[in-house]
């Protein structure tokens, strides 16, 4: 489920942010149907559906109106899609999947551990704790893979300051009062991947989610912008 709800992703925000710029039917149209796909692969997903649905209805809306009939045929196929599911998940009594506890703080930071992904702690998740170990026992060996997980763990800075950089872009753009017509691609993604972390975090902390790849997978795409956003800035600031 891991592996479709990442393909799901890749579809529903790229083909959305294509959208956002060319302002597409067939892209709009694919993203939809990706986002519900997400949704029937795993309800994790919905912070994605939430994210794309948001920035549409506010910041799309001047085509949301003009294009009212196609926009309504669209969601009505995506909400015939998922009714079956939909009918099943409310006739049944489901309890929370993780932790047991009640919210706390740790569930509703969980979304800020999202870049493990892109580091080499990340793959304990499939091949083990201590996963080098299963190398044969070269002492140089051995040094350069705690070295390499070492480094690969400088992607959490980068990620928490395009976090940062991220919510500053938005703020900017609202604050300067600047058109819709004047925005650019890097605040539609500033915007989207912004409200999916708020998002998720939410929606972790109200279903105590808590560090495991199926958790994590569909959201890689955005702590992606967030790297890209950290690493860019911090390399102007270089110049």
């Amino acid at each position: 489920s891991s592996d479709v709800c990442s393909s799901d992703l890749g579809i529903a925000v790229s083909s959305y942010l294509y959208f956002c710029r060319k302002e597409s039917k067939t892209a709009f149209f694919i993203s939809i149907i990706a986002s519900v796909l997400g949704i029937l692969t795993h309800l994790v997903f919905i912070p994605i559906v939430l994210g794309i649905g948001i920035h549409f209805v506010w910041i799309k809306r001047d085509w949301l109106r003009n294009h009212l009939v196609f926009s309504l045929a669209t969601a009505i196929s995506g909400l015939a899609l998922l009714m079956p599911y939909l009918l099943h998940l409310f006739s049944e009594k489901r309890s929370f999947s993780s932790g047991g506890e009640s919210p706390n703080l740790g569930h509703l930071l969980m979304p800020i551990l999202g870049p493990r992904f892109f580091t080499s702690l990340g793959i304990e998740h499939f091949t083990g704790k201590d996963w080098y170990q299963m190398f044969p026992n070269y002492g140089a060996l051995n040094t350069m893979w705690i070295i390499s997980i070492s480094v690969s763990t400088l992607v959490y800075g980068f990620a928490w300051y395009g976090v940062f950089i991220s919510f500053r872009e938005v703020y900017w753009h609202f604050k300067k009062r600047v058109s819709f017509s004047q925005r650019n691609e890097k605040f539609d993604i500033c915007f989207l991947s912004s409200v999916i972390f708020v998002v998720e975090a939410v929606f972790s902390f109200y279903l105590r989610l808590i560090p495991i790849p199926n958790f994590y997978s569909p959201f890689w795409l955005i702590f992606l912008f967030f790297v890209w956003f950290g690493f860019s800035s911090l390399h102007q600031l270089r110049n």
